[in-house]
């Protein structure tokens, strides 16, 4: 799915914001159940972009978290909605962007249904940005560190890997990444400890109901003479009535099974 972008002319002096940017928008939907993705962006004299702040609604909630109501299709709302807190600032010969869309996935799971927005530009949408006039500074000098942590001893280097790939037989794209702290030991007492993830989450980008995510999380201890792990693998995938989760852990001792589980859960979409 594509975005509505709007940006301004080529700024010729810098633009600084600090605090909450807000966002009102007119708007109507043509499902009973939608979410509109906001982002504040940094547009780069190349073209690309740096997302400075975003935030997201879903439209049954427009009221009330605690009693969500469907959508009326057609039917004009007027949104207000609240992005990150932030401080940036904007330099010469950038632009300053604006980018709405019905969806943002990974980062919030899809409806059920494709959904269609008709925004109202005008006096009833738009984009209040905290501007920081002045040039006044603080000198905040850095706290003493009380508690200094030790200088831990490496014996497997971190890792992190993130990519995005494509299907060519059923069109899904992927999103897998990999993050790994790496081994370190704690020199006071010799434990050593390592976590890893790997996650994949997968959809076809014409059908919200084919999302779905899979995560395997690893977590190791040892000192001289034992060691213990725990494995965890959890996946997840919806229909337009419930969200499907799967989850399995086991624990070693060693080489030896202690203790494994495995357990699943239908969650109702309740307007999600």
């Amino acid at each position: 799915a594509g975005s509505l972008v709007f940006q301004t002319a080529v700024l010729d002096q810098p633009v600084q914001i600090l605090g909450q940017p807000t966002m009102t928008l007119r708007v109507s939907i043509d499902q009973p159940v939608g979410h509109l993705a906001v982002r504040l962006l940094d547009i780069h004299p190349d073209g690309s972009s740096f997302r400075v702040s975003w935030g997201v609604i879903n439209l049954t909630h427009r009221t009330s978290h605690a009693d969500p109501k469907p959508v009326e299709s057609g039917k004009i709302m007027d949104i207000a909605l609240s992005l990150d807190q932030c401080g940036y600032r904007f330099p010469c010969g950038h632009r300053i962007g604006l980018a709405i869309s019905t969806a943002y996935w990974p980062m919030v799971m899809p409806g059920p249904y494709r959904v269609s927005a008709c925004i109202e530009t005008g006096q009833y949408t738009r984009l209040e940005l905290p501007v920081r006039y002045g040039n006044d500074s603080y000198d905040m000098p850095e706290p003493d560190d009380r508690n200094p942590l030790p200088e831990y001893i490496q014996h497997r280097p971190a890792e992190y890997r993130r990519w995005v790939t494509h299907g060519c037989d059923n069109n899904a794209t992927q999103l897998q990444v990999i993050d790994d702290t790496g081994e370190e030991e704690i020199p006071d007492h010799g434990m050593r400890i390592r976590h890893r993830h790997e996650d994949c989450w997968s959809i076809i980008p014409d059908d919200p109901l084919s999302a779905s995510s899979k995560t395997l999380y690893y977590c190791w201890m040892s000192r001289d003479g034992w060691s213990i792990r725990t494995e965890t693998e959890t996946t997840m995938s919806c229909d337009v009535a419930n969200f499907y989760i799967w989850a399995k852990i086991s624990a070693f001792e060693g080489d030896t099974v202690v203790h494994a589980r495995e357990w699943e859960r239908i969650i109702p979409r309740d307007l999600l």
